[in-house]
This record gives C-alpha cells, structure tokens and sequence, in this order.
C-alpha cells in the first residue's frame, strides 16, 4: 500500500506520545514493504508559508510544510484554505491509497474533504479530544474538568483565541455573541468531516468510550488498537533496586495541568534523608510555573529538577527511580510515559482517571490516587517508601507494554481491509 500519514508536527524537534506513535506505526509500516511518506507541518517564517521540502527521520521519508502561525479568526486554525491546498498538493504528488490522520493541528479538518474528493479513504487514530473540544483537552482553564462540549459554555475557554464576530454575522466588537455562533459551526464542520472518516482508532478503551457517548459521527466506528513499544526487555533485566534510598521520578512536560504541584507538595510532606524526587523534563516552556514549583520545594535538596533529557535515552532515565509517578490533572488517553516505565519494570503511582487508570492495576503494579489530592499522593508514597514488602509485589506485578509489531499489524490489517473496502 501507499500510504501518507498526518501528524501536527514530528521528531526530532518535537518528541511527544503522539509524535512518537506516528513514527512507529509509519516506520512499522515501512519495514512490512509498505511505501510510507510522512507529512508533518513546521512553523517557520524563514521560508515561504505553506512551501513543502523533502527531508527523512531515521530513513521515514518526510514531507515538512511551513507555517506561520498568524491566524486572524479561530476557524483558520481548522480550516486554513492555504493549508488544504498545500496538502491536496502532496496528494497530487504521491498519490497514496490511504491516508492516516494521526493528529490534523496546524493542517486543519478540511484535508479529509480534499482526500475523499480523490477517493482517497482516510483513517484517524484518536490521541486527545480535538476532534469534539475546541482546546483538545476537555479541561476547563481552571484546570477542572469539562463534562462536555457545547457551543454556549466553550466559548469563557476559548476567549484568549482570535475571532472576527463579523465573520459570523455578529458586529465586530460583540465577542460575547460571536463565540457561540463560532463554536458552533466549528462543530458542524468537525461532524461532517468525521463523517467521511472510513475509521476511527483509539489507543485506549476510556478514549474510545467518551467519543462512543459523543454520538455520531464516531459511535460504532472506532477500533481499539493498544499502543505498543519495541525492543521489550527480557524479565531477567527487570530491576529491583536494593538500597535503602528510595528514588521517586517523574519525566514529562512540566505544566500545571500535569499535576506536577501536586506530586512536589506531596513529596514535601514526607520526611526522610533516604527519599528523592527527580523531576525530568524542559524547564524552558513554562518558566513561570517553573519558578514557582521551585518555590514549593523550598530548597529541599532531595528534589532535583534535571531538565530536559534526550527523548531516545529515556530507556536509561527510568531505571534511576524506584517509581514512577504520573500525578497528571486531563484526561491522558494512553501515556507513553506508563508504557517506558512498564518496559522498564518499573511501578507507576498515578492520578485515577481516564487512560491512567486503565494502564495501572492498583494494587497490582503500581497505586492510583484521586485526581488533584495531595494527601492521597502522599499517602501512596508513603506506603511504598516504607513498606519494602509493597515494593517487591509491585515490582514483581508489572506487565510490559505490548510489542509495538502487534500495534503495527493490527493498524496493516485495518488500513488492508479499508483499501479494498474503498475500491470502486
């Protein structure tokens, strides 16, 4: 098969679940015989908006178009004319017989259309809640969770995003009025194009279920296909550390809808030379909420903040910990992060919520605690800094992820199926 996969940005500048997922289901493909291009968009205001250059990741051919991230009103952001016609013209060029959508930022929705008016069937693997919440994370902007999408309450979410009211018949300075009009023909333009979508794929069963009870266009045509990682380790690697200090890690993006205030006022609470919290992740993108994690920490030289880290080297960041800890406030569909430590045999402490709880068996390999509650998280790790016999089970109860071979077949067999479904 030819096949272009879609993905809102790509290694090696960009190194996230979804990013990685992309390149191993793509290169998957390609070491099957499969020809794999890669499209992935870039912002860069040194070339020319929306102009196309060749480039390769690790052999994956990849098709880079720039962007210049100006957008005057909200709906250029999932429907940029400019964009679509940059996309039709990589169609034009490759002729693929199948599309995949891994994630469609930055390109925006209208590429399906462009895709099906070639006859050309598109696949999208679900990561996030794009495709339903305008800000991709049902989370409202003081980090509570949303119930839901509707056109009257995303609008006090999306009040920092551009709008043009005129462009929906509402007088240019009546944002208050514009905003549902906006958001709602946002809506309109998702559910069609999702209706010209062959398949939907969900890494996790939680994901699938909450675009199950959205309704249509998704309800009865998402396949679960679990994520998968290569080059498992074999159980005799597994380790089990063996000194009295206790190593606590988190590794991640360092923002505050990932819980990680919650993970440092927790750890605070605990007394004990012999415990350590190493937080990895970049310090740069978030500098205020940064400064004020330090804050929190106090000084405390049992917590290190260590910065950024290599994401191909992150295999030798987590035999460092005793346990991972995953304290994340969203929605997590399926973290890349709990599928590292499960490689690593490494127990994970995580929020109970959404695609985390689906990952850790509490009790089993690892502990789960109520989203956002600091006494619980310090609770667990209590537990599991003093009870050495909690430790060893739960080190000894880790599952490794699924082989990301299995993932990959499992993605040949649907876009096979979806081909020849398509075929006039």
């Amino acid at each position: 098969m030819r096949i272009l996969t879609v993905v809102h940005q790509f290694l090696p500048k960009h190194f996230a679940g979804t990013e990685l997922m992309a390149f191993l289901v793509a290169e998957g493909l390609r070491s099957r015989g499969h020809e794999v291009v890669l499209l992935c968009a870039e912002r860069d205001t040194g070339r020319g908006a929306y102009s196309l250059r060749q480039t390769s990741y690790v052999g994956l051919p990849v098709r880079e178009v720039a962007y210049d991230n100006l957008f005057c009103d909200y709906s250029d952001m999932y429907a940029d004319e400019e964009m679509t016609r940059a996309f039709a013209r990589v169609l034009d060029e490759l002729r693929p017989e199948l599309v995949h959508l891994q994630h469609t930022a930055f390109f925006g929705i209208e590429i399906v259309a462009e895709a099906r008016r070639r006859a050309i069937p598109v696949v999208a693997t679900l990561h996030d809640y794009y495709w339903i919440c305008p800000r991709g994370t049902l989370m409202l902007e003081d980090l509570g969770l949303c119930d839901g999408p509707s056109p009257s309450s995303c609008g006090h979410c999306m009040r920092a995003f551009p709008l043009q009211p005129s462009r929906y018949g509402c007088a240019p300075e009546d944002r208050a009025s514009a905003w549902p009009r906006a958001l709602a023909a946002r809506r309109e333009r998702f559910d069609a194009r999702g209706a010209e979508i062959a398949a939907f794929v969900s890494p996790s069963q939680f994901l699938r279920g909450v675009f199950e009870a959205y309704g249509e266009p998704f309800r009865g045509r998402i396949a679960h296909i679990e994520a998968g990682l290569p080059g498992l380790p074999s159980p005799s690697a597994r380790r089990v550390r063996g000194s009295r200090r206790i190593v606590f890690g988190y590794v991640g993006t360092i923002a505050d809808y990932k819980g990680v205030t919650a993970l440092v006022e927790a750890f605070r609470g605990l007394e004990g030379d012999e415990l350590a919290l190493e937080i990895h992740g970049e310090l740069s993108w978030f500098p205020a909420f940064v400064a004020h994690l330090r804050e929190l920490a106090a000084g405390d030289p049992r917590i290190a903040f260590l910065g950024a880290f290599d994401p191909h080297r992150s295999h030798e960041i987590h035999p460092r910990f005793d346990a991972l800890v995953v304290p994340s406030l969203w929605y997590e569909n399926a973290p890349v992060t709990i599928m590292e430590a499960r490689r690593q045999g490494l127990p994970v402490i995580a929020t109970d919520l959404g695609g985390m709880r689906e990952a850790v068996r509490d009790g089993e390999d690892g502990l789960l605690f109520p989203r956002g509650d600091v006494a619980a998280l310090r609770a667990c790790l209590r537990r599991f800094a003093q009870e050495a016999s909690l430790r060893a089970r739960l080190t000894a109860g880790v599952r490794p992820p699924r082989d990301a071979s299995a993932m990959v077949a499992d993605y040949e067999r649907l876009f096979a199926s979806t081909v020849s479904s398509s075929a006039p």
